[in-house]
C-alpha cells in the first residue's frame, strides 16, 4: 500500500458493522462474532468471523464483545475515523449514545472497555442502521466454503477446528467420513492448519456409526502398531494391546480371552484357541495352505506388500510410490 492510499485509509471515515450469532445444533451451542469494515463507498475493507465462546453467552454481552472485536480490528488497520452502525431500538445503541446506562455490572464494565477503545480514534460516530443497511450487510455476510468453494449462509457453516476454520455442513460430513474410512483421524482441511478436528464438537453432525468409528481410530492411534492385537473372531475384531493381553493371564500356554466378546484365542498364533494342537503343530498344518492361498490371491489381484509394515496393498491409481500409514515412510510398489 503506497503512502497516498494509506493516508486515504486512515483519514476517510469508515463504516463498522458488527453482530453476534448463536448456533445451536442438538446439544452443541456456539456463540460467534461477525465484523465487517467498509470504506465510505461501501467497498469491503475487512471481514472476519469466529468463535467467542462455545456456550450460550447472553446476547447483550455477545453483541458488545463483537463490537470490541470490530473496533480492535479497525485500530490494527490504522483507521482514525469510524462510524459504528447499530440496529435501531437496541440497548447497545442507547448505551453508546449515553441515553441510558447498563444496570448489570459486567455489561457496564464491557461498555467502559468499549469507551476506552473508542478513545483511540480521532472520531467515532454512532449511526442507526436502516433496512437497506441490513440487506447490504447480509450480502457481505455470505461465507465461502474452502472445500466446495460455494457461497454459503453463515448458519450453514460449521467449525470442528480449535482455530475456528469453517466449512459448510455438507463438506464437513463428507470430509470426516472419508478420513475415517481411510483409517485416519480427521484433520482440519484448511491449508496449513495442522489441527485435528474435535470429536466432541463434530459428533453432533455425524451418525452414531461414524462416531464409533472415530473413537476406534483414536484408540488405534494411541496404541503403537507393533502392540496392536485384534480379536480373531470376525464378529468381534476388538482392538487390544499386546501388553494388556500379556498381563491379563498368568498362563504360559498362550491362551487368552477377548476383553469384549470373551472368546478364547492364542496370543502366539493370533487365531481362535486350538485346544488339541500345540502352536507348532497348528502352524505346520495351516501355514503352508494359508500362505499358498494368500499368494495366489495376491497374484490374481496384483497386490504387493508394503516394504515397511508388510501389509498387502493395492494401487487403484497414481504413481508407483506410496506412504506407509503406520510408519509414515515412503516405499515403492
Amino acid at each position: 500500500m503506497d503512502m497516498a492510499a494509506a493516508k486515504k485509509l486512515n483519514e476517510n471515515p469508515h463504516k463498522l458493522y458488527f453482530k453476534s450469532l448463536l448456533y445451536v445444533e442438538r446439544w452443541f451451542t456456539s456463540t460467534r462474532f461477525e465484523v465487517i469494515i467498509c470504506d465510505q463507498e461501501d467497498n469491503l475493507v475487512f471481514k472476519s468471523n469466529g468463535p467467542l465462546h462455545y456456550y450460550n453467552m447472553p446476547s447483550m454481552e455477545a453483541d458488545i464483545r463483537a463490537l470490541m472485536r470490530g473496533l480492535d480490528e479497525a485500530t490494527l488497520f490504522g483507521i482514525n475515523h469510524i462510524s459504528i452502525y447499530c440496529p435501531p431500538r437496541h440497548l447497545i445503541f442507547e448505551y453508546l449514545l449515553g441515553i441510558s446506562y447498563p444496570k448489570e455490572k459486567e455489561i457496564a464494565l464491557l461498555m467502559d472497555d468499549v469507551k476506552r477503545i473508542r478513545n483511540r480514534f480521532r472520531s467515532s460516530k454512532i449511526v442507526m442502521m436502516f433496512e437497506e443497511d441490513v440487506k447490504f450487510v447480509s450480502r457481505l455476510s455470505i461465507e465461502t466454503c474452502i472445500i466446495c468453494l460455494e457461497n454459503i449462509r453463515p448458519e450453514l457453516m460449521f467449525s470442528g477446528c480449535e482455530k475456528g476454520h469453517r466449512i459448510c455442513l455438507t463438506c464437513a460430513k463428507s470430509h470426516i467420513k472419508v478420513k475415517l474410512l481411510d483409517g485416519m483421524i480427521p484433520n482440519c482441511p484448511q491449508l496449513g492448519c495442522k489441527s485435528q478436528l474435535s470429536i466432541v464438537r463434530c459428533g453432533v453432525i455425524l451418525t452414531e456409526n461414524l462416531c464409533l468409528m472415530w473413537k476406534q481410530r483414536i484408540k488405534e492411534d494411541s496404541i503403537p502398531y507393533s502392540q496392536r492385537f485384534y480379536c480373531p473372531y470376525q464378529s468381534c475384531s476388538y482392538l487390544m494391546s499386546k501388553t494388556d493381553i500379556s498381563s491379563s493371564s498368568a498362563e504360559k500356554s498362550g491362551l487368552r480371552r477377548c476383553f469384549k466378546c470373551g472368546g478364547s484365542f492364542c496370543i502366539h498364533c493370533k487365531v481362535p484357541w486350538h485346544t488339541s494342537l500345540s502352536c507348532t503343530k497348528y502352524k505346520r498344518l495351516h501355514t503352508q495352505n494359508d500362505d499358498a492361498k494368500l499368494k495366489s490371491l495376491a497374484n490374481a489381484n496384483r497386490w504387493r506388500q508394503c516394504s515397511n509394515c508388510q501389509h498387502m496393498i493395492e494401487r487403484s491409481s497414481g504413481c508407483d510410490h506410496m506412504f506407509c500409514r503406520y510408519l509414515s515412510r515412503r516405499s515403492s510398489l
